[in-house]
């Protein structure tokens, strides 16, 4: 569904409310007053802040994922499969919602948390399967068991996006990058390649 004007507003004040204050300062009545909207006008398309927390951050991942993705066109499906995680971690990692919400989302109540969780999850699962898949099928991608190969991608991925190692002081951000792919594409290889 597209977005509206309010909506837009609505989760870029969302958005803003997360960062600054975490997901429980997160509240209708805080971001209502960023949106320049009614609490109402909320409460007409999100059943909570709750809801709406999770379209955001599902809103972000979305967009990041895109950037990733469009980034991610060249060379065999393991290549792809690299630049496209090594490319999302940087991208996520840097942003500002992403790693914050990773850090918090204990602080939404069930069920919100468990929706969180199977949100993000269906997200990216579906782009790692692909990819892997292809991979697999162009034969630069070893034989692995695929449910278990997404989950630990999703896993090194998420650890390293929620780590901060990204903006730690002195951290040079090309070298670890590279180091990130290199992780990435060793573990992704097929056995004789290593």
């Amino acid at each position: 569904m597209a977005e509206t004007v309010s909506e837009t507003k609505v989760m870029d004040a969302t958005r803003e409310c997360i960062i600054d204050k975490g997901i429980r300062g997160a509240t209708v009545t805080e971001i209502a007053r960023r949106a320049g909207v009614s609490r109402m006008t909320i409460y007409r398309r999100w059943e909570s802040a709750e809801n709406l927390i999770l379209d955001t951050h599902e809103r972000e991942l979305r967009m990041r994922l895109k950037q990733a993705v469009d980034l991610a066109n060249k060379g065999t499906f393991r290549q792809r499969l690299v630049t496209l995680l090594t490319n999302f971690v940087s991208i996520a990692g840097q942003n500002r919602l992403i790693p914050r919400v990773l850090a918090t989302n204990s602080e939404l109540p069930e069920p919100y948390a468990t929706q969180y969780l199977e949100r993000s999850h269906a997200l990216f699962t579906g782009i790692l399967r692909k990819y892997l898949s292809a991979g697999a099928a162009d034969g630069s991608i070893g034989t692995r068991d695929p449910s278990l190969t997404t989950a630990l991608l999703m896993h090194v991925s998420k650890h390293l996006i929620s780590s901060g190692i990204l903006d730690e002081p002195g951290t040079n951000l090309e070298a670890l990058l590279k180091e990130i792919a290199f992780l990435f594409d060793s573990y992704l290889a097929p056995r004789r390649m290593r």
